[in-house]
């Protein structure tokens, strides 16, 4: 699991994904902080706010229909026109268990956050950082 400072990224586990989730979201991370965008911003126009109840407590939440995404990361070519997203990553992103029609928008977010942090680090500059400690 990578760790974060920020509490909202703390859970993102990406061992729960396949190569090719891995990849799509890559994409799709690397096409939003090239445009200083986030994923709420790319998708805004097919984001809508839903209360979800749990047997504790409601809260409001941010979704996105499934087919509504792929469609939205077709159009910004983070997908082709034939490809689909791959099962490994709609079970990642998906609400519930069991349902697959809707994709938690913060999910999304703390994922493609999650990517662009680890791809920005560089092991051996902090190697080198800690060197010139000693």
């Amino acid at each position: 699991m990578i760790k974060s400072n920020d509490k909202r990224r703390r859970n993102v586990d990406l061992t729960k994904v396949d190569e090719q989730s891995v990849q799509v979201m890559q994409t799709f991370s690397d096409y939003c902080f090239s445009r200083n965008l986030t994923s709420r911003d790319v998708c805004a126009s097919v984001i809508f706010s839903q209360t979800v109840k749990n047997k504790d407590r409601q809260k409001t939440v941010q979704l996105v229909e499934l087919d509504n995404f792929v469609r939205t990361l077709k159009e910004v070519k983070v997908l082709g026109q034939s490809e689909e997203l791959p099962r490994a990553l709609v079970n990642y992103l998906k609400l519930r268990a069991g349902d697959t029609q809707f994709l938690k928008v913060d999910t999304i977010q703390m994922f493609i956050e999650t990517l662009h942090d680890s791809s920005n680090f560089d092991p051996l500059s902090s190697l080198a950082s800690e060197k010139i400690k000693v």
